[in-house]
């Protein structure tokens, strides 16, 4: 099985992203579900030929 890694810019870019959406929906269990569905699809990026 093929290891997904994510770059750090990656990595920043989500964290800003979870940072604005609890900041704006007051909620960290919102951003974690946002966040979580975002790199729930990463792995299908593996699966296409671009």
């Amino acid at each position: 099985m093929t290891r997904l890694r994510v770059s750090k810019l990656a990595e920043k870019d989500l964290d800003r992203i979870w940072y604005e959406i609890a900041l704006r929906s007051g909620s960290a269990e919102i951003a974690n579900g946002v966040v979580d569905s975002i790199t729930e699809v990463f792995p299908l990026f593996l699966s296409r030929s671009f």
